[in-house]
């Protein structure tokens, strides 16, 4: 068994490899040139590059039979944008290192960090495809599943703004309003995913047998827990209750701290689980 394991996994290690051979060439190529519109389309290139290769690998090893070695179209393409977002907002802060400034490292620095990028997609892939095989089956699913449809692509955005270091200097008042209007529309875009998830997540279908009563029931429910992310949103943005002040010593923008990312996504996460325990609840008092 653990020989099989680890031919699936030097199998896979051996694809992600190849889908780097094609896809790290030109970018790379481009931005060694060193000349600013080439070395600025590079990063387009490689944003391409690094979703049509592995759908089109992906694609020729289906049809082949061969399948597991690439994630599915919407894997590569869910788990790739979330990490290219998050790639870019450490990129972002590599750039005002001192050292970007010295070539040789330039290049290393931006090969490395396209590389890992590659990697990262693909495990990110293969994770969303292991996720959705797991939908719905467990008693946390109802827990971790909204979670993950989510919060990761507002999250990754929130974070790929804000995690960029900025000098004191740069600091300037319109700059703060900039940042806190941003951080407003990605969270009424978070909120916008989540009350989506909620909605269709647990949208009581005919298809799992819901009589009408326990359909109506169900359907307050998530009318319930919209109504309680509401609620907790406005009482952590309510300036009088300064809830949010500590939250944002929590998430240090603007200073190449990845606790950007992680931050917003924990406190999301929390506040969805409570939602939902509150949805059980409510059903299950209707049970009663």
């Amino acid at each position: 068994m653990d020989s099989l394991k680890q031919k699936i996994w030097h199998d896979r290690l051996l694809a992600a490899a190849w889908a780097a051979c094609g896809i790290l060439p030109l970018p790379f190529g481009a931005f060694a040139s060193d000349k600013p519109y080439i070395a600025s389309a590079s990063i387009l290139a490689f944003f391409i590059l690094s979703f049509a290769v592995p759908l089109w690998l992906g694609h020729r090893r289906r049809q082949e039979g061969e399948r597991g070695l690439y994630a599915s179209a919407g894997g590569t393409l869910y788990g790739g944008a979330v990490v290219l977002l998050i790639a870019v907002g450490l990129l972002n802060g590599l750039t005002g290192w001192d050292c970007w400034h010295d070539y040789p490292v330039r290049v290393f620095l931006f090969m490395l960090w396209m590389f890992l990028t590659v990697i990262f997609q693909y495990l990110a892939g293969l994770a969303v495809d292991f996720w959705q095989q797991r939908l719905r089956k467990y008693w946390y699913s109802q827990f971790i599943d909204p979670i993950l449809y989510s919060l990761p692509l507002p999250c990754a955005v929130l974070g790929m703004f804000l995690f960029p270091a900025v000098s004191d200097a740069s600091v300037t008042q319109s700059l703060v309003v900039g940042i806190m209007a941003l951080m407003g529309f990605c969270f009424i875009g978070m909120s916008l995913f989540v009350i989506a998830a909620f909605a269709f997540y647990f949208f009581p279908y005919k298809k799992y047998g819901y009589a009408a009563k326990q359909r109506l029931v169900h359907i307050a429910a998530i009318v319930v827990m919209v109504l309680m992310w509401a609620l907790v949103q406005h009482i952590l943005f309510d300036s009088r209750i300064h809830i949010f002040t500590y939250i944002f010593k929590a998430m240090p923008i603007l200073q190449n701290n990845p606790l950007v990312f992680i931050t917003p996504f924990v406190v999301a996460a929390l506040t969805i689980i409570g939602c939902v325990a509150m949805r059980n609840v409510v059903i299950s008092a209707f049970k009663a």
